[in-house]
């Protein structure tokens, strides 16, 4: 899938320690920051202890609503479409 005019991406995967299940690929130059995540527990989620809560929620409906809804769509239908083919045709 292409996305465009993307603010951010991988915050789901950095708040709740998990692997990304998809790949991101830059197709142009983009600037970017990132904040690590020793930085984010140590320093700001220590300072604002509601907020890890918050942002996780608020990402993995995001993260559900933005890619992996669509992603698991699109796969299921590439899938219906190349199961209707005729094997032996």
């Amino acid at each position: 899938m292409k996305k465009q005019s993307y603010g951010y991406i991988g915050d789901y995967y950095v708040l709740s320690s998990k692997r990304s299940q998809f790949f991101y690929v830059a197709l142009s130059q983009v600037e970017t920051f990132a904040l690590t995540k020793q930085f984010l527990l140590n320093v700001i989620f220590k300072k604002f202890p509601g907020l890890q809560q918050e942002l996780l929620s608020t990402t993995f409906s995001r993260y559900l609503k933005e890619f992996r809804r669509p992603c698991d769509q699109k796969r299921k239908d590439v899938l219906e479409r190349l199961n209707q083919r005729k094997a032996y045709s």
